[in-house]
């Protein structure tokens, strides 16, 4: 099971609260490195890796939670603990990265979503 679908899977987890764990970062790592399996398979993180990468340039602006999806990636691949190091790894503001997220989601170009794509996934 790759990244994305351990972290698509994890969000469901976690907005559902049924992980445990002391630390949600500590959590979030250990669900990336695979060392974390708590009923992983009971919940479809396959369709929401499959949306991520089945949208193109016309399907522009990406839904909000395919977005945070990607955030959330991006933050446990590479060890950050907040959006804002996220945000400025690909130019942006945090306030802008923030506004994004909350609500002003029809914001995102393709470019954005590229470029926050082939973070989370390489």
């Amino acid at each position: 099971m790759d990244a994305v679908t351990r972290v698509a899977r994890a969000r469901l987890l976690i907005e559902r609260q049924v992980y445990v764990g002391r630390n949600r970062a500590d959590t979030r790592r250990a669900i990336v490195s695979g060392k974390w399996d708590y009923k992983l398979e009971d919940v479809p993180g396959q369709e929401m890796y499959d949306e991520i990468m089945a949208l193109q340039p016309e399907n522009m602006p990406p839904p909000p939670e395919l977005v945070r999806t990607l955030v959330e990636v991006i933050k446990m691949r590479r060890g950050y603990h907040a959006d804002m190091h996220v945000w400025r790894d690909t130019g942006l503001k945090r306030y802008t990265g923030y506004r994004i997220l909350l609500r002003d989601a029809r914001t995102v170009t393709w470019p954005l979503w590229y470029t926050l794509r082939g973070m989370a996934l390489s």
